[in-house]
């Protein structure tokens, strides 16, 4: 697979100016060769053949956190735990973060709704607050949407509680393993 190693905004830039040109989204890693969930992450999810096909669908950047610069960016992406993966538009605007603890298929599932073009999770929680109709892949979206890594973007942390369980209930009954997830998060 074809990371980009990024330390500074200047990585940063070029990589999205990379995405921009070739229509592709990205994806942020964000994690350290210390960190034990990371390397799981790596021998899980990052080794396996169909993430690496995957993987030509989009510009995928690596962010070591102990680098020189790294922490200014983990800033800039509201990082604040060890690994985040968040996949971004070409122009920049964040999808959704992916769980790091969630099994490998799962996470696969919900990066290629997020590469099916997904909508950034801002808009979505936004729909489902409103008691929209969203799709099922939607739903499964929220509930695997990396809640513990999102420095409370979308909702403050003494507000996720009850912002999940509404959720949950709100789950159409064919969303049921979104509903539980949504329960447990």
């Amino acid at each position: 697979m074809a990371w980009v190693s990024a330390a500074g905004d200047a990585d940063i830039e070029r990589a999205f100016a990379q995405a921009k040109r070739e229509k592709k989204p990205v994806l942020v890693y964000w994690g350290a060769a210390w960190c034990p969930p990371c390397n799981q992450l790596k021998a899980t999810l990052f080794n396996r053949q169909d993430f690496i096909e995957r993987s030509r669908s989009f510009v995928a950047v690596n962010i070591d956190g102990d680098l020189p610069g790294a922490q200014k960016l983990g800033a800039r992406f509201k990082v604040r735990g060890y690994p985040t993966m968040i996949l971004f538009t070409p122009g920049g605007a964040e999808i959704t973060r992916l769980p790091g603890e969630a099994d490998p298929p799962q996470v696969l599932a919900v990066l290629q709704a997020g590469l099916a073009g997904g909508r950034p999770m801002k808009t979505v929680l936004a729909d489902a607050q409103a008691n929209r109709s969203l799709p099922g892949t939607e739903w499964r979206m929220l509930a695997f949407y990396s809640w513990d890594t999102d420095e409370q973007q979308l909702v403050p942390a003494k507000e996720r509680p009850a912002l999940l369980a509404s959720l949950a209930l709100a789950c159409p009954a064919a969303e049921s393993d979104a509903a539980t997830r949504l329960w447990l998060k």
